[in-house]
């Protein structure tokens, strides 16, 4: 019965739409609206007819409902409002997921099709809200988890249309959006959505006892559901590194400090630099001794360990250290009118000011790394980077600037060979850029090095060529001018070399010199030699036939002291016997050198007295006799007063001998007595008993003999 009521209802709308759509009077004052509704609650789409001469239908999806107002066949279904009012609005209580779809109010014809045809309102969308079910967090309300060990926590919202928004909070109420992940899972009646939300979340030591919350809500809620998780973390030590230097320069000795805070409290620490450990009994303090500019943005670690686990706390060293230059500026071979640049690239910390300047001056030309320039013709020469760095002494470089053109050649015009031998003639060119080619040409002919006569070296320098010509076994032919030619892109320049003979001494005669002169050394070396063995004799027979070798003393003074010795010894040829000349008489000495008296004064003695000979040899010693003793004044009269009060009872006369006495006497500008004897005799000296007359007496005898040593007569002052 129900399936052929909606049959027929079928068959009625499509003859109302296939009917003449002639124009009608009767017409729609107000149509349906698209509407949302919630699952469970009612909804009344609107539709009111003017002048309703025909049937009023609603149709669901074109799918007529009916033309009675209670619409039977739908239970939830009914058309409510009055004929009189003309109004049809279609009532759906309660509202579920079937009803969603889309609806329109329909008008069948009056009674004249002709005038009277069907009308159909708009369609309107009826969309149905379905709340999810309350949400729930996966892993309960309360988790205990450990510091910086990520967690995952998820919240479920089910059943939800449309789709759940789901969103977490933390402990403050503030929304979490960093680490969620949300995942939608449509249900099999391809209406409602399940939706889950995870967080991903590194728990904190100020987690600790926190609350997070799940909130979740769709169009269908007015306000959103909740769920909530509490955290109980456990965390490591919190590190904390600080320098302890406020200030680090390059060899100075760093501290750091580590403190951390964690539970349990016992922590064991452990430092690293730039990840390797640092080794050694530290605990919160780490020291580096003599840090090095090697250690700049070193990364120094402080590692903290307790039962929970490892935290960790870094600190970057910023070392202070003077500048050095890294990347010196070169030299630069540049054209008149280019731009040139120079680099000078400085490590130093903090960073360096890099000034520019010019050789000719200090003032700054540019600062900075790098200085470009135009080149102009007085721009040559070189240039100067200079890095400062406040506290470090400066540092500096230069790179020169060559300009190009012509070369220029600068040597020696005069040169020397000698003939027969290898002679050489240099030939230094400035040319920038380098020279293309140097010739060398004598009488207007390029000289023609394929032969072995000549040959050419060129060694390249930073600023030019040095050409040098060998000129082998030279002849008299070769003496003469020589041209030196240096080409370049920019020009050529010549310059005259003469080569003239130079003397020198022949190889033989040189030879002949140095072997004399070496023979010569050699024979004065054999003839010391043999005097030194011939000595060493003499002096070994003295001694074993009871003598002693003769020696002699003269000792200069500032106060003019001076010591007396009479030494008695044989001839021979060791002695200095031969120094002195005596004339020897029968009864006075006269000693003598190179022919002049010894013990005459310039301004009381004759230079003409020789006493006469004795007709005896004396042998070396000198015959004394018994004279007065001359009074001197007080600075000569110390060397007779010093003899008497020895006691010896025996005065030698000062003016003895120019050997054993004191030589400054020989000359006094003391006033001196006149002498005794106007011929210049010694005086007598009294105490003397006897004198030794013969030549092989070796005594000198006094009156107190047993006081004088034999062999010796000594005075000293």
């Amino acid at each position: 019965m129900l399936q052929e009521f909606k049959g027929a209802i079928i068959l009625c709308s499509i003859v109302s739409l296939c009917a003449s759509q002639k124009p009608s009077s009767q017409r729609f004052e107000r149509e349906p609206e698209d509407q949302t509704a919630v699952y469970g609650e009612s909804v009344v789409l609107a539709c009111r007819v003017i002048n309703k001469s025909g049937q009023v239908q609603w149709t669901k999806d074109d799918f007529g409902l009916g033309t009675d107002r209670e619409l039977s066949e739908f239970e939830r279904y009914s058309m409510i409002g009055t004929d009189d009012e003309g109004t049809y609005a279609l009532r759906i209580q309660p509202v579920t997921l079937e009803d969603e779809g889309k609806y329109q109010c329909q008008v069948g014809p009056g009674p004249d099709p002709e005038n009277e045809g069907p009308i159909r309102s708009r369609y309107a969308t009826l969309t149905v809200y379905v709340p999810p079910d309350p949400p729930q967090i996966v892993q309960s309300s309360h988790l205990v988890t450990t510091e910086d060990r990520e967690v995952e926590l998820e919240c479920q919202s089910r059943g939800g249309k449309p789709a759940s928004e789901v969103n977490w909070l933390d402990s403050d109420g503030n929304l979490i959006t960093e680490g969620v992940e949300v995942f939608k899972d449509l249900l099999q009646d391809n209406l409602r959505t399940n939706v889950k939300s995870v967080l991903k979340l590194i728990p904190k030591q100020e987690f600790h006892n926190k609350t997070f919350t799940c909130q979740a809500q769709n169009a269908a809620e007015r306000s959103p559901r909740v769920a909530t998780i509490r955290l109980e973390v456990k965390y490591a030590p919190k590190v904390t590194v600080k320098v302890i230097n406020s200030v680090i320069t390059e060899l100075d000795t760093v501290k750091l400090s580590c403190s951390a805070e964690g539970n349990p409290s016992k922590m064991d620490y452990k430092w690293y630099v730039n990840n390797e450990v640092a080794y050694g009994d530290y605990s919160t303090e780490l020291t580096i001794n003599s840090v090095t500019r090697k250690l700049h943005n070193a990364v120094v670690k402080c590692e903290v360990q307790n039962r929970v686990g490892t935290s960790e706390d870094t600190q970057t060293l910023n070392v202070h250290y003077s500048p050095r230059i890294i990347e010196k500026p070169v030299n630069v071979e540049a054209e008149i009118g280019s731009n040139v640049t120079l680099r000078c690239i400085v490590d130093s910390n903090p960073p360096a000011e890099i000034v520019w300047t010019h050789e000719s001056s200090s003032r700054v030309l540019s600062t900075g790394p790098a200085y470009t320039f135009w080149i102009g013709r007085d721009m040559g020469g070189r240039y100067i980077c200079t890095a400062r760095t406040p506290g470090f002494p400066e540092v500096s470089a230069d790179a020169a600037v060559f300009l190009k053109g012509p070369p220029a050649v600068s040597s020696k015009r005069i040169q020397y060979g000698a003939t027969g031998e290898v002679s050489r003639l240099e030939c230094t060119a400035f040319s920038i850029p380098r020279p293309e080619r140097v010739f060398w040409a004598r009488n207007g002919i390029e000289l023609d090095l394929s032969s072995d006569h000549y040959a050419v070296v060129e060694d390249l320098m930073i600023d030019g060529i040095r050409s040098t010509l060998i000129v082998r076994d030279v002849s008299d032919q070769d003496f003469g001018s020589y041209n030196c030619t240096v080409l370049n892109s920019y020009g050529a320049d010549v310059a005259e070399i003469v080569m003239q003979q130079q003397r020198s001494f022949p190889l033989f005669t040189i030879l002949a010199a140095v072997v004399i002169a070496i023979v010569f050394l050699v024979c004065c070396m054999i003839l010391l030699i043999v005097l030194r063995k011939r000595c060493r004799i003499i002096g070994d027979e003295k001694e074993k036939s009871g003598e002693k070798p003769s020696s002699g003393h003269s000792d200069r003074s500032s106060n003019n002291e001076s010591v007396l010795k009479v030494e008695v010894r044989t001839n021979s040829s060791c002695s200095n016997q031969g120094s002195d000349e005596f004339d020897n008489s029968s009864d006075h000495v006269t000693p003598k050198l190179n022919g002049d008296s010894l013990y005459r004064y310039s301004d009381h003695f004759p230079d003409t007295y020789v006493p006469p000979p004795d007709g005896q040899t004396n042998v070396g010693y000198y015959s004394y006799q018994d004279l007065d003793p001359v009074n001197l004044s007080a600075s000569r009269n110390s060397l007779y007063m010093q003899t008497l009060k020895n006691g010896t009872g025996t005065v030698i006369n000062p003016h003895f001998s120019a050997k054993y006495g004191n030589p400054y006497l020989r000359n006094s500008s003391t006033s001196l007595p006149p002498p005794t004897h106007s011929v210049g005799l010694p005086l007598p000296i009294r105490g003397i008993s006897s004198v030794p007359q013969s030549r092989n007496s070796q005594f000198i005898t006094a009156s107190n003999q047993q006081l004088l040593k034999p062999g010796t007569l000594a005075t000293h002052v």
